[in-house]
């Protein structure tokens, strides 16, 4: 059984069918636990962006929240990204700025029993 790595700055979300996935910003990994605790798997890398919030939907699909890499200025970008739970992420949707679609920090993420998503902007305090 792989052995998880050590998380920084850790977020965590239960999920369907009751596992936990634990974010990690700092490292831009998700390591999903057992309802018990134990490890199970991890994705790392850097195809999900910088992890601010996760949220998973019945179909097994995860929506991230991804704020950015923080420089001393501005985010280099800010989306939120749909990945399947089992493989490579399927699309980036929006981008850094302070129009419709764009996002100054994506910070949290919600989807709705219809499949709507809604993300929460920190920086751009506004939901969209």
């Amino acid at each position: 059984m792989p052995v998880p790595a050590i998380l920084n700055c850790r977020i965590g979300w239960p999920s369907i069918p009751g596992n936990v996935y634990v974010g990690d910003r700092e490292n831009q990994q998700i390591q999903i636990f057992d309802p018990e605790g134990h490890y199970l798997s991890q994705w790392a890398g850097t195809r999900q962006g910088r992890l601010n919030a996760i949220a998973i939907d019945k179909r097994g699909s995860a929506y991230i929240a991804d704020g950015g890499d923080q420089p001393e200025g501005l985010p280099d970008r800010s989306a939120w990204v749909l990945a399947r739970l089992n493989g490579p992420p399927l699309a980036r949707v929006g981008r850094f700025g302070n129009y419709d679609g764009q996002f100054e920090r994506a910070h949290s993420i919600a989807i709705d029993e219809k499949g709507a998503v809604y993300v929460g902007d920190i920086t751009g305090a506004r939901i969209q």
